[in-house]
């Protein structure tokens, strides 16, 4: 797909900006996963961004990051996709850095096939929850630019053990082009 807000980018030299704090109401609730990658949210709850309310479908994870800052990768990125209303998207982007320490529930979400609870709450890094915003598309087929990232600056730590858990893949960065990336939060 070629168009000028692919996604994933390089999010370095952002502008800081006086973003609006993102609020999560994710909500404890069932979870399917698929090949230790393909999270479906049953009941997740929803982000809000910028006073829009946007319901948690899914999740993806991808091994290496899909997004850096400037030369530096992560080990893992999860993805976790919100609808709005008008059906447009707020993917929300953590990192993973490979530790020595097992993460509390990262390891029990991969292995799962299904979850009755899961909080989606505990992939957040502790506040304050800094990120990188910009528009841009899916990173998987079709690639639609439907979406506003939301990568947060701040990492959480998995085991290899856990990263392991991950099968890998990773869409290359793809041109910046006339983006502006933002950093506040």
């Amino acid at each position: 797909m070629s168009g000028a807000e692919q996604s994933p980018i390089d999010l370095r030299e952002p502008i800081l900006a006086e973003l609006e704090p993102l609020r999560f109401d994710w909500n404890d609730g069932p979870v399917d996963v698929e090949h230790g990658e393909h999270i479906t949210f049953l009941d997740g709850g929803a982000i809000i961004v910028d006073g829009v309310r946007s319901v948690l479908k899914k999740g993806h994870v991808h091994r290496p990051s899909e997004h850096s800052i400037g030369p530096q990768c992560f080990d893992m990125e999860i993805h976790l996709v919100h609808e709005a209303p008008n059906k447009s998207l707020v993917v929300l982007g953590i990192f993973v850095e490979g530790s020595d320490v097992e993460h509390g529930t990262l390891g029990e979400l991969l292995r799962a096939k299904s979850l009755p609870h899961f909080d989606p709450n505990t992939l957040l890094p502790p506040p304050p929850h800094r990120h990188y915003r910009y528009a841009g598309s899916l990173t998987t087929e079709p690639f639609s630019e439907i979406a506003t990232w939301c990568v947060l600056q701040t990492p959480i730590c998995g085991s290899q053990n856990q990263l392991a858990l991950c099968p890998g893949g990773a869409r290359p960065r793809q041109e910046r082009n006339r983006r502006f990336v933002l950093l506040g939060g």
